[in-house]
């Protein structure tokens, strides 16, 4: 069964970031972030904690832009989604990103930070070097 959380996230970064909304709402969500200067928001993010289709791994957060069946901008395949800190690599806890030039780039290292996993909403932030 999928189940698919809600995020928001908070950050400031070196390649790539991540910025919370401030509007407080339990029904708001903002995914922000900025690769080279440029900032970028989701128009649809999600989490799954169990496998949710190809491609949809278990303990996996998405972001993208544009419609439903766009391919993720931001991939993250963590461990678990329990509050804490990942250290990110390209081999475990995987950050995956797709450029405006449509370049798959991964994360090389850095870090990625559940502060909170409650009502369904995940807040945390990353930076992470591609």
């Amino acid at each position: 069964m999928m189940k698919k959380i809600a995020i928001i996230c908070g950050l400031t970064l070196i390649l790539l970031s991540c910025n919370k909304d401030s509007n407080t709402s339990s029904d708001s969500w903002s995914f922000t972030w900025t690769h080279e200067n440029v900032i970028h928001m989701a128009t649809e993010a999600a989490a799954y904690i169990t496998q949710a289709g190809v491609g949809l791994g278990s303990n996996q957060i998405i972001a993208n832009i544009g419609t439903s069946n766009a391919q993720p901008r931001v991939s993250i395949r963590l461990t678990s989604l329990n509050p804490d800190t990942y250290p990110v690599s390209v081999s475990t806890n995987r950050f995956d990103y797709v450029d405006d030039a449509g370049n798959e780039l991964s994360g090389a290292a850095g870090t990625v930070t559940i502060s909170a996993n409650s009502g369904n909403k995940l807040s945390g932030d990353f930076s992470v070097k591609l």
